[in-house]
């Protein structure tokens, strides 16, 4: 049969080498304590998975087919394996892969669900703000707002829909943002010759169709980069993905300020717009071309499975446990109950406050007063990253009092 190789002999000799020789003297395998060797007579070419049951305690040089492998245990590969050649399950442990917080919006301090309608710079679920130029309040948001099936694989969406049709002039827009923490993208070395490439990916549906925008910017706003996806079919879930090459200009805050801004267009004028797939040294907000969500009155916009990461390639959704999550949306919002315990006769009564996460900064604290109406009187110590010392001004000596609080120091 051409192309066929007689086995001659198999041999193993007192050192328990073992070898299966041809019918012309060549050695085809030979085994002994440092593992098994294969002729090149025997595989020329390559050995695809059909031919091997399982590979373990191996080195392995060269291209290996993701297709031919279903499993490999304690084996060393040298090359490069990519990221379509591994699938999710490799991902889950890997850490703060997603840059964003909360994006599976899964975190609602504030509204616990409600329905709201803010203005300029107030947050709606954890780490998401609504951001308009003055006080356009064009839209509603909330957690699972409109009642529909998430995507596969998540449980929850912010829900926005617009509340008139409102065509945005030249100067105004109104954003959905998530500012992140300047510590938590230095590794992008964005501004360097080094800047790394990410890719942005979400699930989005809208009861519209067409183009759509948002942008990628700095601290200062005057690097940006406008992006564009498409929304092809109305109230459908859509995994968009859009990959942008790291910016080697400008100055990028690696602090605990404003490290990078993601912006989503809700209603953009065109005086923030520019072209898409490009920085720029100018503050655009959207793409040009980009649809205006706040121009249809009752148009719906809903969106999760927000990933930031570093690569040209969208892998799956990064799913932190529920405890860490809120443990890092804490860092920049909480709300907490703090007692008084009891008053001396000098009309004061003194109750720590320690937070639950060390802040981002310094944090603004407000108190509700809840065992004492109108005698909270303010804080003796702070408030700082860690707590406070407050006091209340209740006129009932050996009272005991307890007060809410919530503390803020949002990018």
């Amino acid at each position: 049969m051409a192309g066929s190789i007689v086995i001659s002999s198999i041999q193993l000799d007192s050192d328990n080498n073992f070898s299966i020789l041809s019918n012309t003297g060549a050695t085809l395998v030979s085994a002994n304590g440092s593992g098994l060797n294969v002729s090149s007579s025997l595989a020329t070419n390559s050995i695809t998975s059909d031919k091997i049951v399982s590979v373990a305690n191996t080195k392995i040089a060269g291209n290996i087919v993701s297709s031919q492998i279903t499993s490999v245990a304690n084996t060393q590969l040298t090359g490069t394996v990519t990221s379509a050649q591994v699938g999710s399950s490799v991902y889950e442990g890997i850490g703060f892969r997603n840059r964003i917080i909360n994006g599976d919006m899964r975190i609602d301090q504030r509204n616990a669900g409600a329905s709201v309608s803010v203005g300029a710079g107030a947050y709606t679920l954890d780490r998401w703000a609504y951001d308009p130029s003055a006080t356009l309040s064009w839209f509603t948001f909330q957690q699972n707002g409109g009642s529909v099936t998430p995507p596969a694989g998540f449980s929850n969406y912010l829900g926005i829909t617009s509340t008139g049709a409102n065509s945005p002039t030249s100067g105004q827009f109104a954003l959905l943002n998530q500012y992140i923490e300047g510590f938590n993208t230095a590794d992008l070395a964005w501004g360097t010759a080094s800047a790394a490439t990410v890719t942005l990916s979400f699930w989005v549906r809208s009861s519209l169709t067409g183009t759509f925008g948002g942008a990628l910017a700095n601290s200062a706003f005057n690097r940006s980069y406008p992006f564009t996806y498409t929304i092809t079919s109305a109230n459908t879930w859509e995994q968009k993905s859009i990959t942008i090459t790291g910016d080697t200009s400008g100055t990028w805050v690696t602090n605990n300020g404003v490290g990078i801004r993601v912006i989503f267009g809700l209603g953009v004028g065109s005086s923030s717009l520019g072209t898409a797939g490009a920085w720029a040294g100018a503050t655009y907000r959207s793409a040009t071309g980009a649809t205006n969500i706040s121009a249809t009155n009752g148009a719906t916009w809903y969106i999760t499975g927000v990933q930031l990461e570093v690569g040209s390639v969208a892998t799956p959704f990064e799913r932190r446990d529920y405890g860490r999550e809120l443990m890092m949306c804490q860092r920049y919002y909480e709300t907490g109950i703090t007692g008084a315990g009891s008053r001396s006769s000098d009309n004061y009564g003194v109750y720590p406050g320690v937070f639950k996460v060390t802040k981002r900064a310094n944090p603004t604290v407000t108190y509700v007063a809840s065992g004492a109406a109108g005698n909270l009187g303010g804080h003796y110590l702070g408030p700082n990253v860690d707590g406070f010392v407050g006091y209340s001004t209740a006129t009932t000596v050996s009272s005991g009092y307890y007060f809410t609080y919530t503390a803020a120091i949002e990018l």
